[in-house]
């Protein structure tokens, strides 16, 4: 048997290739994310099946553009339903990579794919809220991240720059005045004020006003 590190380890430099030699890519990527259900502890690394799954993520994103399957496995993992059950760290590496989201998505799936993030963050039945705040707020920090780079990557008069606002609009309110100043939030606020300074200005001050307004609410419904 193959070491699941070793697997991990040749999909992670495949993510790098140019292209991809031609084999049933969707399958395999399948196959290697459920590893862990598939292959007993005793016999593996504890991380190795962590790791093996963010390789197959890494891979697909860098592919996805012209191998269909791999699309469609991206497409199906972003998926509310799919997606809030994922690991933690590969919900987190998907979001850091909002920009190729944007690059290989129509404009009705990214409007899904709004709706499913915005339903992700807000639901009080999403499974978000079964992670503690630090976890949380790693997760909206990934969030950030991914958006920071969409406006790196997108010019302003491209045709998606209304998704990016939205999703920006989306995590405005979760930066409340709660979070402000306490160390295990502090990394969640840079990353905000880093993507807001590169926001169009003619509308982050309406943007800021919400966040502000958010603050205002909060500080008056205190305990």
């Amino acid at each position: 048997m193959v070491p699941i590190s070793t697997v991990g380890t040749v999909l992670k430099c495949l993510s790098r290739a140019p292209r991809l030699p031609t084999t049933d890519w969707g399958a395999i990527v399948r196959r290697c994310i459920k590893v862990e259900a598939q292959i007993p502890h005793k016999l593996t690394n504890q991380e190795d099946p962590k790791l093996l799954k963010e390789a197959c993520l890494y891979l697909t994103l860098a592919h996805a553009a012209h191998i269909s399957p791999l699309l469609q496995f991206l497409d199906d993992l972003t998926d509310i339903l799919r997606f809030q059950r994922l690991d933690i760290n590969v919900q987190s590496i998907l979001l850091q990579h909002l920009s190729h989201l944007m690059k290989l998505f129509s404009d009705s799936r990214l409007d899904k794919l709004y709706e499913d993030f915005t339903e992700y963050l807000y639901s009080p039945t999403s499974s978000y809220l079964n992670y503690s705040s630090e976890q949380r707020s790693m997760l909206r920090m990934s969030f950030w991240e991914g958006i920071y780079m969409c406006l790196v990557e997108v010019s302003e008069e491209s045709g998606v720059f209304s998704f990016i606002k939205k999703c920006i609009e989306c995590l405005l309110p979760l930066l409340t005045l709660h979070s402000y100043g306490q160390p295990e939030f502090m990394k969640e606020w840079s990353a905000a004020i880093r993507c807001l300074a590169n926001a169009q200005k003619n509308w982050l001050d309406d943007m800021l006003q919400v966040l502000n307004s958010t603050d205002l609410f909060f500080m008056n419904h205190s305990p």
